[in-house]
């Protein structure tokens, strides 16, 4: 479950031993927790990763959405922008927190679909989250054009 959860493949599996290894167990025991809805543990866990590996690729991606099960918006938009602090193209980023900000904040979540948009321009789950936000701030000529 970590490696799903961190986007490692089983040929990029760091060895035992090493500080990688450590980061994609403790991941894994995190996300079972969180599948048996034990949030509170599986936080804990992902927090002490964050303090210990703050650089690690895709922990705090790991960790939003970690967040966005428990209900946790704020939180998971924290950790999607220290993602991006690591990663500024993170395209799992950018669009969870432009689909995070679609109605609460659609002017903000603008930016982010737009860099995903950039990113991957033939992703169409982008162009489509993208034209939301546009129609959403009353931009319906963009959100057509999209």
């Amino acid at each position: 479950m970590g490696m799903a959860a961190l986007g490692v493949p089983p040929s990029n599996l760091p060895d035992k031993n090493t500080s990688g290894r450590d980061v994609v167990d403790r991941v894994g025991r995190a996300e079972s927790l969180a599948a048996k809805k034990d949030f509170g543990e599986a936080k804990q866990i992902y927090a002490l990763l964050s303090t210990e590996y703050p650089r690690y690729p895709n922990l705090h991606f790991a960790f939003g959405r970690l967040h966005l099960d428990a209900h946790e918006l704020d939180e998971a938009v924290a950790e999607f922008q220290k993602e991006l602090e690591n990663d500024p193209n993170h395209l799992g980023a950018l669009l969870e927190i432009a689909a995070v900000r679609y109605r609460v904040d659609s002017a903000d979540g603008i930016k982010y679909a737009e860099q995903a948009v950039k990113i991957s321009p033939q992703l169409p789950f982008a162009h489509y989250l993208l034209g939301l936000l546009y129609l959403d701030t009353g931009a319906m000529y963009r959100a057509v054009a999209i």
